[in-house]
């Protein structure tokens, strides 16, 4: 960053340039859509999709497993963490979604243990199935994209929407009234409303964790659902969106944010959340750091300089922007003056909501009246494109659930706990030891042990960084987001970032 000062306020910028709010941080989950969430196909690598972010001037491949760029074997597959756009420089050669468990069971054999899953998806050392070679990993869930699309639902192609967005996603809003959630239809289903297209580029899909099927085999006997044999993994359930925005303060970030929400039968009193990435910048040789009051880790080239051409390499960073919240600590967790706030109390904590103007003050909302934030459960005024009219909620004068700044819809209302872990190691040792998605205890230990800086440089390595332990219940849904950064460079060990 260009001022390594304070979390906050560098946070701040990150957020304010965009008026980016993130969503969700934490909440109990009615058990009607915790059903219908398991009720629908499960995640399979038969519904893998892969894409392009390419909105600003970041540009990479992604794919619907929540993997980012894809890098192997030396085999050029797209652009890798690409900056400027159309340079053909990279920075990422890849990053994949971490989600650990500690979980105490009771084997076959009436022994008690723990175990600690990791669940992941990425393009190389990954749990397999000894006998069939099935990937152990997460998944994306069918319904999310149209079939016939070859890339992810992104809201600037509406060929990639399916015909009907699935109706499990609207319980909070609408519970099952069918007149009201048909109307999304043939819209996107966009973060910050129907239809609406906040960001220059959003994408959206879903993954389980299902096909892990490591634990579920003897003598373990691990099965999150108990009545479904058919489910593995620790029964969790992802949300992903990226965005794009072109401003000049956000046009060398992607945003990606993800919510949590644990389907299983059990709760999980040790979770963390967070990435395994491996950095390029320039070329494999690169130096890291990463900074904790900042919850920021950064790679970049010692020498300067990418390779084949000798050009001017910039600076690859990842910052946390969102992470679970502890509302029962009694501790300011995220330094922002309030204590144990949270997202599903039906309060506006930090007071920012903003009521439609009485400007004749006769106490009701008149149509030439602004409405700010008061428009109801869609997200969506009489001045968006996609308006239909009035909904619950609109004009009242009272922050509804949908309507922005309130509850879900305002990060600043969870008590975060930010960065808790980061590890820089030598990229390289594939064995049981190697720090790998398939290797579950080395990858936990590694997600939850602190903070391990190292005295590699100029090496090829890789980073985990990651946040908690924290508890996770069943039927909670928690979130994390991070902003995925290339920059230019003011001096070693800085990313100089407007934001």
């Amino acid at each position: 960053m260009k001022d390594l000062k304070k979390k906050n306020s560098v946070k701040a910028k990150i957020l304010g340039a965009v008026t980016l709010v993130f969503a969700l941080s934490s909440a109990q989950v009615p058990q009607q859509q915790i059903q219908m969430f398991r009720d629908e196909a499960k995640g399979n690598i038969q519904y893998r999709k892969k894409g392009m972010l390419e909105a600003n001037l970041v540009r990479t491949v992604y794919s619907n497993d929540a993997s980012i760029s894809d890098w192997f074997n030396n085999v050029n597959r797209g652009p890798h963490g690409e900056w400027p756009k159309g340079s053909g420089h990279r920075s990422l050669d890849g990053l994949a979604l971490l989600i650990g468990a500690k979980v105490k069971i009771t084997d076959v054999l009436g022994r008690e243990q723990y175990i600690t899953p990791i669940e992941s998806s990425y393009r190389e050392e990954m749990d397999l199935d000894p006998v069939t070679g099935d990937i152990w990993g997460v998944e994306p869930v069918p319904g999310y994209a149209n079939p016939s699309s070859t890339v992810p639902a992104i809201n600037v192609d509406v060929k990639s929407f399916p015909e009907q967005w699935s109706r499990s996603l609207f319980y909070d809003l609408y519970g099952t009234d069918e007149s009201k959630i048909k109307e999304w239809d043939g819209y996107w289903y966009g973060y910050f409303g129907r239809g609406v297209n906040n960001a220059q580029a959003e994408t959206f899909f879903v993954i389980d964790d299902s096909q892990d099927k490591e634990f579920t085999r003897l003598p373990y006997n691990f099965y999150p659902i108990k009545s479904d044999t058919t489910r593995g993994g620790l029964g969790l359930r992802v949300e992903v969106r990226a965005f794009q925005w072109t401003h000049v303060l956000a046009e060398d970030c992607i945003f990606w944010h993800y919510d949590i929400i644990n389907l299983s039968d059990y709760n999980y009193d040790s979770t963390a959340f967070g990435f395994y990435t491996d950095p390029s910048v320039g070329s494999t040789q690169n130096d890291a750091l990463f900074n904790r009051s900042l919850d920021l880790a950064w790679a970049w080239a010692p020498s300067g300089k990418g390779l084949p051409d000798n050009y001017k390499t910039g600076y690859y960073g990842q910052a946390y922007l969102e992470s679970p919240g502890d509302a029962t600590n009694g501790i300011d967790d995220d330094e922002d003056g309030m204590i144990d706030e949270r997202r599903d109390d039906g309060i506006d904590n930090d007071g920012d909501w903003r009521p439609y103007n009485d400007k004749n003050l006769n106490g009701k909302w008149d149509p030439e009246e602004p409405l700010n934030d008061d428009v109801g459960k869609d997200g969506v005024g009489p001045f968006d494109l996609q308006y239909n009219g009035p909904d619950e909620g609109e004009g009242d004068g009272l922050p509804t659930l949908g309507e922005p700044y309130f509850d879900k819809t305002d990060k600043d209302e969870s008590d975060q706990i930010g960065l808790q872990s980061a590890y820089i190691g030598l990229l390289g040792d594939k064995g049981p030891s190697g720090v790998w998605p398939k290797n579950d205890p080395i990858m936990w230990k590694k997600m939850t042990e602190g903070f391990k800086d190292t005295s590699i440089r100029n090496a090829n390595i890789s980073m985990v960084f990651a946040s908690g332990p924290f508890p996770l219940k069943k039927n909670q849904r928690e979130r994390f987001s991070f902003a995925l950064l290339v920059q230019s460079s003011n001096g070693a060990g800085h990313i100089q970032c407007e934001l």
